[in-house]
């Protein structure tokens, strides 16, 4: 081999680990995220699941980071979360609430597809792509309490129904980023 194609080869391999550094820095960034916004929280009395930025977090990293990448973003933060629930204030609630965290991985997915199709480009679709990734996030969510309280009408009332109006707003303050977003992510990918 000639000096010249060693180094093109050189250059070549130092490009592909440079993108794979930024693409896991992307997924990182994503999971802290996603860890800064379980502080935000609303604790009510009534239910066991508190009221997080979480799920308007993942709809913006599924928007924003693409389907792939807010996959990624999703299960790092989820894998954390159960490896060291005490760090990501899940240590208490886990068993009620893994339902969700689970569920911020299809809500990643879903947006994250949905968006590279073209769902960003017009408000009635993208707002159907994120009132799908949260009710996504709530089913999934309920799906896992009713287990642990043994009653689905029990955990649909204290795991959905509480959360509605919220999640309409959270849908609407996403949509309200949409432009930003949406040009944020075509400029990542």
């Amino acid at each position: 081999m000639s000096q010249t194609t060693l180094s093109h080869l050189a250059i070549d391999r130092l490009r592909g680990q440079r993108r794979v550094l930024s693409e896991v820095s992307l997924m990182a960034a994503g999971a802290t995220l996603l860890w800064a916004s379980s502080w935000a929280r609303i604790q009510l009395p009534f239910t066991p699941v508190p009221f997080t930025l979480q799920t308007l977090v993942v709809v913006l990293l599924g928007m924003t980071l693409g389907m792939r990448r807010g996959v990624g973003a999703a299960v790092l933060y989820v894998v954390a979360s159960f490896a060291a629930p005490d760090v990501f204030l899940a240590s208490a609630r886990l068993t009620l609430t893994g339902g969700y965290l689970l569920g911020f991985v299809g809500a990643a997915a879903l947006t994250g597809f949905l968006f590279e199709r073209g769902w960003g480009t017009r408000w009635s679709l993208a707002l159907l792509a994120m009132a799908a990734a949260q009710l996504f996030v709530l089913t999934t969510g309920v799906l896992w309490l009713s287990r642990a309280l043994g009653s689905w009408n029990e955990a649909w009332a204290f795991g959905a129904e509480p959360f509605f109006a919220v999640e309409i707003a959270k849908i609407l303050v996403s949509a309200s980023l949409l432009r930003g977003t949406t040009a944020l992510g075509q400029w990542l990918r």
